[in-house]
């Protein structure tokens, strides 16, 4: 059996997880990421590093940033990256043990900055900590969980996002700005739900006076919300939340592409494994790239970006007119991508990783009058321990016309509606030789299939 995703980044082996400060520099996409160079378990945090030219075929670098641990530095949390001046930068959360204590992450946490000579490696700057629990509580802000710092710029101000408890009970994000990215101002709460939980991984994206304002819950999936800046730095809030994605996706990070683009990744997390060990010593995948778009009436899009397209291998095609009931394709294959484009008044059944004996099979269900995605997991494995519950989500479009991009990569399944909604969700089938077939009930359709071996990244 394998487990390990073909064609999603991840390293070769140990574990990942929040992207992190991706960017693009001097003609190359940089992504960074949470690792573990030395184990498949959460635990002694680095910034692993690969680069890209297209987004899609990555080559893996050294870890990037290495926590200083003559300076009591343990773990390198998530950040981002930006430019300044020329160079490259990473802004990060500095901590220097799990749990309570002077450095600990709960109440010691620090934000550092990292920079680098050749584009490999990123040394903390002497100054560091930029921001410390102690500036904080001369401003009189008494802030728990402080971590995660997102730079953005609005209106020509240089501004950073970062979550905090307050109180020691109201998860919260602050807003910081600087003019210099050395020196930063403490301005106001820039968002809260008054909820009792842990806040995480902010992404800002400013499309014209609009913010896009992504974060995750702790153990929860990510979410946005839309609005403008008021003139004390908080968050004027015209959309209230919504979930991205509400499979196994969370701890997105973003940046603008040179076309323009806001391109969202995001941590595919290994939850539903239960820890097992299945074929090798990994956890953890990041997410297909995925352009983010501020639709009429402040609604947000998610599509799978265009260069996903370079890793197809066109496998077969099926026209339809009229059709219904069932049709396999010829192609059996654990890394693929099940594209359709419909006028239909039924029910779309995608089945996948379909073994030969009929014990194991994931059915993708896009139902068209109920505008719904189901990716019912209860036979996608013979393996009892892991999570087989069903994932739902509904899509915006009308009754008739549906588009889907289907991606299948051993483990992996992620599902796009109308360029506009996306599902994903993880997988553990046993066998290795996997069927696929499209089906049509309650209804007919006509439209084409499109079936893609996909090559790896």
């Amino acid at each position: 059996m394998k487990h390990k995703p073909s064609y999603h980044f991840r390293p070769e082996q140990n574990w990942i997880n929040d992207p992190n400060g991706p960017i693009y520099f001097e003609g190359k996409y940089h992504l960074f990421y949470q690792y573990n160079p030395s184990g498949y378990q959460w635990g002694n945090l680095h910034w692993g590093h690969a680069v890209s030219g297209d987004m899609v075929h990555w080559s893996h670098l050294e870890p990037a940033l290495y926590p200083a641990k003559d300076r009591g530095e343990n773990f390198c949390f998530s950040g981002c990256a930006y430019e300044n001046d020329g160079r490259l930068e990473i802004f990060y959360t500095s901590v220097g043990s799990y749990g309570h204590g002077e450095r600990g992450h709960i109440e010691g946490a620090e934000q550092w900055i990292a920079v680098t000579e050749d584009m490999k490696t990123w040394k903390q700057i002497d100054e560091n900590p930029i921001l410390s629990p102690e500036q904080n509580r001369r401003q009189g802000k008494y802030l728990t969980h402080w971590r995660d710092p997102f730079v953005f710029q609005y209106g020509g101000e240089i501004l950073m996002v970062i979550s905090g408890i307050v109180d020691g009970w109201k998860a919260a994000f602050h807003i910081y700005q600087s003019k210099d990215y050395r020196n930063w101002e403490y301005k106001n709460c820039f968002y809260t739900e008054c909820r009792t939980t842990i806040y995480e991984c902010p992404n800002v994206m400013v499309f014209g006076e609009k913010i896009v304002f992504v974060y995750t819950c702790f153990q929860e999936n990510a979410q946005y919300v839309v609005g403008t800046l008021n003139e004390d730095y908080s968050l004027h809030v015209t959309r209230h939340g919504e979930i991205i994605d509400s499979g196994c996706f969370c701890a997105s990070n973003v940046f603008k592409d040179p076309k323009g683009r806001y391109i969202m990744w995001g941590w595919l997390r290994e939850d539903d494994r239960n820890e097992l060990i299945t074929d090798g010593p990994w956890s953890g995948a990041i997410s297909l790239p995925r352009v983010v778009t501020l639709e009429d009436g402040d609604m947000v899009s998610f599509s799978c970006a265009e260069e996903v397209k370079l890793l197809r291998k066109l496998t077969e095609t099926h026209q339809l007119c009229g059709f219904s009931g069932t049709k396999k394709m010829s192609c059996h294959s654990m890394t693929a991508e099940v594209e359709c484009f419909l006028k239909t008044d039924g029910d779309i059944r995608i089945r996948v990783l379909d073994s030969e004996d009929g014990t194991e099979y994931t059915d993708i269900w896009i139902l068209s009058r109920a505008k719904t995605i189901w990716i019912y997991r209860e036979r996608s494995s013979v393996i009892p321990e892991v999570v087989k519950d069903s994932l739902y989500s509904r899509y915006r479009g009308d009754e008739q016309h549906v588009s889907i991009r289907a991606f299948i990569d051993n483990s992996v399944l992620e599902v796009f509606v109308n360029d506009s909604t996306v599902l994903s969700g993880r997988v553990y089938p046993v066998n290795d030789r996997a069927g696929i077939s499209f089906t049509v009930e309650n209804g007919t359709a006509d439209g084409c299939v499109n079936l893609y071996q996909m090559t790896d990244s």
